[in-house]
């Protein structure tokens, strides 16, 4: 038991890192915001999201990007909890895309859109305000590693993700073995999902 509270508490470290470290790169990744859009359109993908989708609402169809781009809206909108949720479950399901995705090279896609969701707010904030929105925002995060009912009943009811990962896929170089849409060989979907939820919820 204490093995596995230390495990979660590193998760949570690194969720948190992971807020930071895209706020700090922010403006450098900005301004190579032309030249990538150009070769992953995820700018516009997240961008088109103009609605703060409430966790409760979710669906197993709901991609990576859908989900970042509803977390945007609701950091946007004040709704930290809702943006919190939405964070974590992303991050959720992105573990799984990297474990069904035969591409190594692909698996680091969701790094790249959890950054690009970060540009909204390079628009609206300074840096100070910036950082004080996801201060907030990590006070949330905080709360729902410290009680994992309520994300990890979502995570259970809306089940393993059955979208087709192109987001990954695309970012990717080829190569592996797949099944010809880019998804491992023999890949078990439901035991790797229970595992995902073992981690975050046992």
């Amino acid at each position: 038991m204490k093995k596995l509270k230390s495990i979660l508490s590193k998760k949570t470290i690194l969720i948190s890192l992971s807020l930071i470290i895209s706020i700090s790169i922010g403006s450098l990744i900005l301004k190579q915001k032309e030249e990538v859009d150009g070769w992953f359109g995820y700018w516009e993908n997240i961008s088109n999201i103009d609605e703060c989708i409430g966790y409760d609402e979710l669906t197993s169809d709901n991609t990576v990007v859908e989900m970042l781009g509803s977390h945007v809206q609701c950091v946007k909108n004040k709704e930290y909890e809702k943006a919190a949720h939405l964070f974590k479950l992303s991050s959720a399901y992105s573990i799984f895309d990297s474990k069904r995705v035969a591409d190594i090279s692909a698996h680091q896609a969701a790094i790249v859109l959890r950054m690009y969701s970060r540009y909204p707010f390079y628009d609206l904030y300074d840096e100070k305000t910036m950082q004080e929105e996801y201060r907030k925002l990590d006070e949330e995060l905080m709360a729902i590693s410290n009680d994992r009912n309520e994300f990890c009943d979502t995570l259970k009811k809306i089940g393993y993700p059955t979208y087709h990962p192109e987001y990954m896929i695309n970012h990717g170089m080829g190569g592996r073995e797949h099944d010809g849409k880019g998804i491992k060989i023999d890949f078990n979907a439901q035991l790797e999902w229970d595992l995902i939820v073992g981690e975050y919820c046992v």
